[in-house]
């Protein structure tokens, strides 16, 4: 990211993008679009640190193009001249990442936000960056230990069908157990390589009694 944060503002009417342009002044710089599409199109022109988006827009709203905006990692702070609680709770909801009210929009409000997200976005870039790393990481481990538990297994298993006879009662329960335990410590390499890739699942929210988690 730059020093001069590289700001998309969407919002229709120019009064208003002339007062973000204003409080912002030189701070940041700023490119204007009109319309959703507007912005969508200047998107996949341009890279962005940050989005302020209106709420209501001529061509859909600022809660339907919100999703499109969070799929490609971009902090976005709504703005909105209603005012309204339940908006600010749909919109941090769906990704947004803060919510500013148009009534009493100043310059300290206004620039502490953008620097707020455009700070908290980069830490999640950089959780990203570790989470992808540590999954490699496990995929290699889990494949580097799996191996020689397979190869054990499956040796003690063919000495066990060609050999047993051979074999006294104290080595057959060696051998039996050097397979279970194996095949066991094969499992949970599976089990932890399988939880490692949690974090990647798209797991749907579903509401949960705060009485029963803090219990």
């Amino acid at each position: 990211m730059s020093e001069q944060p590289r700001i998309l503002l969407i919002d229709d009417d120019e009064l208003d993008r002339e007062q973000v342009r204003r409080l912002l002044d030189d701070n940041c710089d700023v490119v204007e679009a009109a319309t959703a599409q507007a912005g969508i199109d200047a998107l996949d022109q341009a890279g962005f640190d940050c989005v302020l988006l209106d709420y209501r827009l001529p061509d859909s709203t600022g809660l339907d193009l919100l999703p499109r905006l969070v799929e490609q990692n971009i902090p976005v702070v709504l703005l909105t001249g209603q005012g309204n609680a339940s908006v600010a709770v749909q919109a941090l909801k769906l990704g947004a990442m803060d919510y500013l009210s148009k009534d009493d929009l100043a310059a300290d409000a206004l620039r502490s936000s953008i620097g707020n997200v455009l700070e908290r976005s980069e830490l999640q870039r950089k959780l990203r960056l570790k989470q992808q790393e540590l999954e490699q990481f496990v995929a290699v481990a889990s494949h580097d230990l799996q191996s020689p538990l397979r190869t054990m297994s499956m040796l003690c298993e063919h000495l066990v069908d060609r050999r047993g006879d051979h074999l006294d009662a104290e080595a057959l329960r060696t051998m039996q157990a050097i397979i279970r335990d194996t095949k066991r410590m094969h499992a949970l390499v599976s089990s932890l390589l399988e939880y490692s890739r949690l974090g990647r699942s798209d797991l749907p929210p579903t509401e949960v009694d705060l009485n029963d988690v803090m219990l």
